[in-house]
């Protein structure tokens, strides 16, 4: 996990917030995963989010913006009125504009307090929110239209072999 925040020298301490820039925590995951939900603790403000599915680090090119950073992602959005201490889930609500992130699987989360650039609208500012919790699940691949294919000659002969011993028992 890393913290990305411009400035906390104002209250409150260690929340992320959009007041002086965008503060944002990316997780990083060693499979894909998808948000299911999050749970703020705390908030101050507004209580809106949000969150960026990303195939790899958009920070380990070095220096970008936002902009950059929202064009890097395979889906964005931004969530109102995320409340507190219950569990916000991401398939029950609708993204402020455009689509939401419902079944995106990534091995980067990038959340943080409301940023205009990930989804193209303009609201205004001043979130200020602590998370207490979030919920993924693990992608996993759906193997089920493949068949597998079994030896007839081999289980042919293991089908004989267990007639064979059967006989043999019966017998003795």
């Amino acid at each position: 996990m890393q913290l990305w925040n411009r400035n906390d020298s104002g209250s409150p301490s260690h929340a992320v917030d959009n007041t002086s820039g965008f503060d944002f925590i990316l997780l990083e995951f060693l499979q894909p995963v998808e948000l299911l939900s999050l749970t703020n603790s705390w908030t101050s403000g507004y209580s809106w989010v949000s969150v960026g599915a990303f195939a790899a680090n958009p920070f380990a090119g070095g220096s970008v913006n936002w902009q950059q950073v929202a064009n890097s992602a395979i889906q964005t959005a931004s969530y109102k009125d995320t409340g507190i201490n219950t569990p916000y889930v991401f398939a029950n609500n609708s993204s402020i504009e455009g689509t939401g992130i419902t079944s995106t699987f990534a091995n980067y989360w990038l959340i943080g307090a409301y940023n205009p650039v990930f989804n193209g609208g303009n609201y205004g500012l001043g979130d200020n929110i602590k998370f207490a919790s979030i919920t993924t699940k693990t992608f996993v691949p759906d193997n089920t239209d493949t068949p597998v294919q079994v030896p007839e000659p081999g289980t042919i002969a293991l089908f004989s072999l267990g007639l064979i011993g059967l006989l043999y028992r019966r017998r003795a």
